[in-house]
């Protein structure tokens, strides 16, 4: 395990990883935005699943990536009534 030599955390970056069709891919980039605690993902296909992970960023550099999220199936949002 790497020392964060006592640096604050001053950001953070999310991970996509397609469970479906593979791939893992940078989804929001927080360097220098600590204080952000959500992020709404909006480029997710419908019936197709994903799983994330983060990791930490201070001076010293970047943390180890945090275990996978529970895998989340994508769902259709339905249209408005009429």
């Amino acid at each position: 395990m790497i020392s964060n030599g006592g640096s604050v955390v001053s950001g953070y970056k999310l991970y996509q990883t397609n469970v479906t069709t593979g791939g893992e891919f940078l989804v929001y980039d927080g360097t220098n935005i600590p204080t952000v605690t959500q992020v709404t993902i909006s480029k997710v296909v419908a019936s197709l699943s994903y799983k994330y992970r983060v990791v930490a960023i201070n001076r010293v550099g970047t943390s180890d990536y945090s275990p996978f999220s529970l895998v989340i199936v994508a769902s259709k949002v339905p249209k408005k009534p009429d």
